[in-house]
This record gives structure tokens, C-alpha cells and sequence, in this order.
């Protein structure tokens, strides 16, 4: 849709009321003007041809006039050109649906009707959950050279993730070169033998498949940014609970973006690897030399990707009724401590490395 004129700026401006909105007689007039369409008075008006196409097209006609009449409230030229393509579009669809070529000659007036076929479109949503399912952990990558667009492209998806306050408190580097891989590397098989030694108990996976990824993203966080969320700052008990929410605040908004990160590159075709395990003061204090980062940041996470060395397999995910509520909780949803270190105990090794079709 073209813009609006600037003659047509240049009125809506003049008719703009001080501290009100803009005249409706101009709005009205600007809508006629721009599309062609005649406005008749009455309750409703049927839109489009004559026979049953009428009755068909009147709630795109409805929506269009509900647009039309928001223009009255538009503040700034900029809202009343969005407002304006939207009426247009509305219009659009519903001669499309009727299969009407014709020009439109008159648009419903009367309360708003709700375009559902907006907000039903299986179609993308199907080829979403194709992604979404396609994205599967894989530890071991072909030798590969991502180009440097698919790194941007996949940056791109992550820069437009929804967070707190609108703060985006990441930042990502990019890791090309082969000896810095090496080293990171190294940090995580280090850390994999420090568990060991540990004895914690915990399926550490081989984490040699870091130092050979053809993909290698690190992300950074800046918990300074815990100030733009709802905090006190006086350093109260109320405050520092505050606070808490606040750092979850910051760390949704990061993984929120770091997953889109990963639907991104999995679109593109590529395996990917989210590796966690790298909070530990000991890690930080050797990779952010490494990469120059600021003490102020924060290393969260790692993101590998790249063609998978052998084909990746689905993990097993819990059915949609356990994570799901209608209206309450349910309570055979819940679990005990005990049901819950039974599980670790009995299941964890087998749900995070093995194939979904081989967990007994």
C-alpha cells in the first residue's frame, strides 16, 4: 500500500484538534478519498455486489469500517497510515474470499466484526511445529564452513526475542577461530572430569564435540540490566525479593532469545547443541579473557551447530496432559520429592541420551 501523500499529511495535520483527535468529518473523508468507497447512512451497510456475495463480504466490510473509524483517534501520521493499510488489507481479504475483482463501492458500517481467519492459520503454525520438532540435540558435527550470513540470519531471529521491559539484555559472539574452539573446548571436557572427580552422579555427556563445531555461538548477559524490571533499590528485604524476580526476569528474556536462536538455525537445516554448564566462576574467569569480555557480563550459555556427524534422533518429551491445566491446576500433575529423585534416579540417564522409540 502506498504511503499517505503529503498533501494528505499536511491535512490531516491541519485538522488535528489541540490536545483532542483528529476531526471525524476528515477521517471519513480521507477513507472515501483513498479507497473509492461510498458511505451510506443506516445501520448497516451491505458491502460489495448484489445476491448472497453481499451477505458474505459484510464482515470484512464491518472490520474495514471498524479501521476507519480508529483513524478518527490517530494521534500521528504514521497511525493513520498503519490504520489505513490495515483497512485495506481487511478489504482485500474479503473480495478474495468472495472471488469479487470488481471495485468496492461501499463498506459496512456498524459494530466491528472479528476477521477469525487471522487467528486460525494451521498452515503456518503446522510449518512452525515442522521446526520446532526438527530441532534436536546432536554432540558431533561434520566439518563444515557456515557461511557468514547463516550466522547473521540466525542472530537476526534472536534480536527479535520479546524480553523484559524490552531491555534485550544479551549480546552474542560469534567463534571462528579454530584455537579459540579448541580452548573452550577444553574448558568444557575440563569441567566433565571435575564432575567425575566429584562424584556427583550426573550423565555428563562428551563435550569433545565443542572444540570441532562448524557453529559456535557464546552468549553473554548483563545482569545490570536487572535495574529495568520492578526492583526498589534500597536494599530492603522486600528489595533483594524483588531482585529475584527480577534476575528470572533477565534470564527468560535471554533464553527466550537464545531459543529463537536455535529455531533459526534448525530452519536452516542444522543440528544444535545448547550447552549450559558453563556458570561456573572457574569457567567464566577462562573464557571471557579469551573473548574479551567485559567483567560486567555474564558467559550463560553456549550454542553449537552445524551438519550432524550422524543423524540426530528425536528425545522423549512428556505427554501434552502432564504439562497442561485447564483453568486449575491438576493435581495429578503434581509430583513428590520422592517421585521426583525416582525419576533422576530411574529415568534421567535414559531420557537425555537415548532415542524417544528405545526408553523402556
Amino acid at each position: 500500500m502506498p504511503p499517505l501523500s503529503r498533501a494528505h499529511q499536511g491535512q490531516w495535520r491541519k485538522r488535528h484538534v489541540p490536545g483532542g483527535t483528529p476531526a471525524l468529518p476528515f477521517a471519513k473523508r480521507l477513507w472515501v478519498n483513498s479507497f473509492g468507497i461510498h458511505e451510506k447512512a443506516g445501520p448497516v451497510v451491505n458491502a460489495g455486489r448484489r445476491g448472497s456475495g453481499r451477505s458474505m463480504l459484510r464482515p470484512y466490510g464491518i472490520l474495514v469500517r471498524q479501521y476507519a473509524s480508529e483513524m478518527t483517534a490517530a494521534r500521528t501520521p504514521a497511525v493513520l497510515q498503519r490504520l489505513r493499510n490495515r483497512a485495506c488489507d481487511a478489504w482485500r481479504l474479503g473480495k478474495r474470499k468472495l472471488g469479487f475483482a470488481g471495485e468496492a463501492k461501499e463498506c459496512a458500517v456498524g459494530e466491528a466484526a472479528l476477521d477469525t481467519t487471522r487467528f486460525n492459520q494451521t498452515d503456518r503454525y503446522a510449518a512452525l511445529m515442522e521446526i520446532v520438532r526438527g530441532r534436536m540435540t546432536n554432540r558431533a558435527f561434520a566439518a563444515y564452513d557456515v557461511p557468514r550470513e547463516h550466522f547473521e540470519m540466525i542472530l537476526e531471529a534472536a534480536r527479535h526475542a520479546p524480553s523484559g521491559a524490552n531491555a534485550q539484555p544479551w549480546h552474542y559472539v560469534v567463534v571462528t577461530d579454530p584455537a579459540v574452539k579448541e580452548a573452550i573446548g577444553e574448558c568444557f571436557v575440563d569441567e566433565q572430569q571435575h564432575r567425575a572427580r566429584l562424584r556427583m552422579g550426573f550423565p555428563t555427556p562428551n563435550y569433545g564435540g565443542v572444540k570441532t563445531a562448524p557453529g559456535l555461538i557464546v552468549v553473554l548477559a548483563d545482569f545490570r540490566f536487572v535495574r529495568a524490571f520492578p526492583v526498589l533499590n534500597d536494599g530492603s528485604e522486600l528489595d533483594r525479593l524483588y531482585h529475584q524476580n527480577a534476575e528470572r526476569i533477565l534470564l527468560q528474556s535471554v533464553a527466550a532469545s537464545t531459543m529463537s536462536a536455535h529455531l533459526a538455525a534448525a530452519a536452516l537445516g542444522y543440528a544444535v547443541w545448547w550447552i549450559t554448564a558453563i556458570g561456573q566462576e572457574d569457567i567464566q574467569r577462562q573464557i571471557k579473557p579469551m573473548l574479551g569480555v567485559p567483567e560486567e557480563l555474564s558467559v550463560i550459555d553456549v550454542m553449537c551447530f552445524g551438519p550432524p556427524a550422524k543423524p540426530s534422533y528425536k528425545r522423549w518429551k512428556k505427554p501434552l496432559e502432564q504439562i497442561m491445566s485447564w483453568d486449575r491446576f491438576n493435581p495429578e500433575c503434581a509430583a513428590t520429592v520422592e517421585q521426583i529423585d525416582e525419576w533422576i534416579k530411574s529415568m534421567r540417564h535414559k531420557v537425555m541420551y537415548r532415542d524417544e522409540s528405545k526408553i523402556d
